[in-house]
């Protein structure tokens, strides 16, 4: 039997086009600019992805100590920076992620003690993994500060330890890395990841407390529609034994918490119906096509007009 030929027409091969030139993108430099204030991650030497630390739209302030913490962040890791952002789009995130956890992960660092600092230094950015978690990680310090008693514990190779101490609870956060698409084996293989993640930490806890943030769109698409009516945009009342999720916010500086029960849906995720029959354009909440940057945190591309609009991820 002879393979099948596929003809595409001229509108389809253009998109194809454009898709695989995206996806074929590499970031060789990364440059802080105060004038305008910006951070770019160069493509080529007309083409960029760019924040822009001054639009009106934004709602967040940047103190000069913040530029301080960036400026010498990326002076000492430049080239594990661009590593990692080509990770991410590798990894299948994007470009513009990569620039929020960044941005948010410094901005978070240069609100809390001058202990969380130790979230930049290079061997706490070994991975793409690693960027996402520290960013969690300072995004759930801050917010439980305005409650609870928190520390950040050191680490120690030979003896894997919790991220936080929070009052008397122990808190780890854990990332599941990796892409997720819509088949019933790609739950179950989510669900034993889960399992592990959440089994793993409370081993570093001795029973204490996990959050979980997936970098699959898709993951955080789906749950985010399983908790639709549970979400909110700070953490629980802590309890020991317990799981959250943290889930992407459409608003910068917003992620959502599930709460503390979201460890008993591991044991319903193979059949549960919402999931299994989970469509992304046939959603029940608002999170189903889900726009790749959050509002209020301006990203732009330059270079060469390419004829496409906005894009939205269904995952």
């Amino acid at each position: 039997m002879g393979s099948i030929q596929i003809v595409m027409n001229a509108d389809e091969k253009r998109i194809r086009d454009h898709i695989d030139k995206e996806m074929n993108q590499r970031i060789f430099d990364i440059v802080l600019s105060r004038s305008p204030n910006s951070l770019r991650l160069k493509i080529t030497e007309n083409e960029s992805y760019s924040f822009d630390f001054d639009c009106e739209l934004l709602k967040i302030t940047f103190s000069e100590n913040y530029y301080k913490l960036l400026t010498n962040l990326i002076s000492k890791n430049k080239q594990k920076l661009i590593k990692l952002a080509n990770l991410y789009m590798e990894k299948n995130r994007d470009f513009p992620t990569f620039l929020y956890d960044l941005v948010i992960l410094v901005y978070f660092i240069n609100e809390l003690p001058d202990e969380f600092q130790r979230l930049l230094e290079s061997d706490e950015l070994q991975s793409e993994g690693d960027l996402m978690h520290n960013r969690i990680l300072a995004q759930i310090a801050f917010n439980l500060r305005k409650k609870y008693v928190v520390t950040l514990n050191k680490k120690y190779k030979k003896k894997p330890s919790p991220d936080l101490t929070v009052d008397n609870f122990t808190v780890d956060i854990k990332t599941i890395i990796g892409r997720y698409f819509w088949t019933e084996d790609d739950f179950s293989k989510l669900t034993i990841r889960i399992d592990e993640k959440y089994h793993s930490a409370m081993k570093q806890t001795t029973n204490g407390i996990v959050f979980i943030s997936f970098w699959s769109k898709n993951a955080n698409n789906l749950f985010r529609d399983y908790f639709y009516s549970q979400l909110q945009t700070r953490p629980y009342n802590l309890e020991n034994n317990s799981c959250y999720f943290v889930l992407d916010g459409m608003d910068a500086l917003q992620d959502f918490y599930t709460s503390n029960y979201a460890y008993n849906l591991i044991d319903k995720l193979p059949s549960c119906n919402l999931i299994r029959n989970y469509s992304p354009m046939t959603s029940p909440s608002p999170f189903g096509m889900f726009q790749s940057s959050r509002k209020g945190f301006p990203i732009t591309k330059t270079g060469p007009p390419n004829g496409f609009g906005i894009s939205f991820s269904f995952g």
